[in-house]
């Protein structure tokens, strides 16, 4: 399709997931050999259906050894990291990062992480990023994560969205 800098993420210390099973997954990933791939961390968000669940999240050994094993995959692979950022209730408190081929680095992920871009999101769920250069003001613009709502209030969407 002529896409020239691809990017795939993984996500370390799923519920259930051992870190042989993380390890398969990311070898399969690199050996498709993406330009860029982000390994996060699993992160239950307070307000996630997952926080009531039944599911276990205390093993952040699992998900620290799944990252540590991620690490290495991805340097043998020729990857470095170039962006990282943090993210509340990671487990083991660990850190989400992208790696590159060289040369390769997104821009679109650096400038997310910097804050020195706006973006316009599409589709349920999405989120529009609004920056004001004359006073640094960024304004996020949620747009209905339900199907039915996000279709039926798109003019709504729009509306919030048009700069003023």
């Amino acid at each position: 399709m002529g896409f020239t800098n691809i990017n795939c993420d993984v996500i370390a210390g799923l519920p259930t997931e051992t870190p042989e099973m993380f390890e398969l997954s990311l070898k399969k990933l690199i050996a498709l050999e993406p330009e860029n791939i982000t390994m996060h961390t699993m992160c239950v968000k307070r307000a996630a259906r997952l926080k009531s669940s039944d599911l276990d999240f205390s093993a952040d050994i699992a998900a620290v050894n799944s990252v540590s094993a991620g690490h290495k995959l991805l340097h043998n692979a020729g990857y470095k990291p170039y962006y990282m950022y943090r993210q509340k209730d990671t487990l083991g408190g660990l850190e989400n990062t992208g790696y590159a081929k060289e040369g390769k680095e997104g821009i679109y992920n650096v400038f997310m992480m910097d804050d020195i871009s706006s973006v316009v999101g599409l589709g349920a769920g999405a989120v529009t990023k609004l920056i004001d250069y004359k006073t640094n003001r960024i304004e996020r613009i949620y747009n209905y994560k339900d199907p039915w709502e996000y279709i039926n209030g798109f003019d709504e969407i729009i509306r919030r969205k048009r700069i003023k």
